[in-house]
C-alpha cells in the first residue's frame, strides 16, 4: 500500500523529470499527464498489472507506466484494486476545489479543454493529475483554480469539466 506522500513525490511534475517519455532527450508527446501518473504510481509501488485497457508507449516496456491517454487511465482506476486508492466518487466541477479541500488523491478532468477545430460544448480534452488538497502537481495550477484564472485555448477552466472523478489516498 502505498501513501499520498510517496505518490506525490513520485510524480515526475514534482521529481523534477517532466515528460519522461522522450526519446534521446525529445519528448515523445507533447501531453504526457497520463504518462506522469502513470510514473508516479509505478514509482510508488502500485501493481501497474491491474491497470488493463490502457495503451502504452511504443518506446518504454509497459512496467514503467506509460499510459498513453488519461481516460482510459481514469476508467482503468475505477476497475483496479490497488491498496491505498479509495473508490471514485464524483464531484461536481463547479466548486470541486472546495468539496476536496484538505482531501490528497488522483483526480481527472474529463472534457476540459478545448482541442483544435473544436467547439467550446463539443471539447474533449481530458487531464488526470494529483490533487494535495489545494493544487495539482503543477504549481500554476493553484492560481487557476483557487483565482479562476484561464485563458481559453491557453489555460483552460477545471471548473468547466463535463465530470471530475477523485479517489482519495491516505
Amino acid at each position: 500500500m502505498f501513501t499520498f506522500d510517496k505518490l506525490w513525490n513520485s510524480h515526475p511534475q514534482i521529481y523534477g523529470d517532466a515528460a519522461p517519455c522522450r526519446d534521446k532527450g525529445i519528448k515523445n508527446f507533447s501531453d504526457q499527464c497520463a504518462i506522469n501518473l502513470g510514473v508516479a504510481l509505478r514509482r510508488a509501488g502500485a501493481d501497474m498489472s491491474q491497470l488493463k485497457s490502457v495503451r502504452h508507449c511504443w518506446q518504454h516496456a509497459k512496467s514503467e507506466g506509460h499510459i498513453l491517454a488519461a481516460e482510459e487511465l481514469a476508467s482503468a482506476l475505477i476497475r483496479a484494486r490497488i491498496p491505498g486508492l479509495q473508490p471514485m466518487k464524483k464531484v461536481k466541477s463547479e466548486a470541486f476545489e472546495e468539496d476536496l479541500k484538505g482531501q490528497q488523491g488522483v483526480i481527472f478532468f474529463k472534457d476540459f479543454w478545448r482541442r483544435a477545430n473544436e467547439t467550446s460544448a463539443g471539447r474533449s480534452g481530458d487531464h488526470i493529475d494529483l490533487w494535495n488538497g489545494r493544487r495539482l502537481t503543477d504549481w500554476m495550477s493553484y492560481v487557476r483554480i483557487q483565482m479562476g484564472f484561464s485563458i481559453e485555448g491557453t489555460f483552460s477552466d477545471f471548473h468547466d469539466s463535463k465530470d471530475i472523478w477523485f479517489w482519495r489516498v491516505i
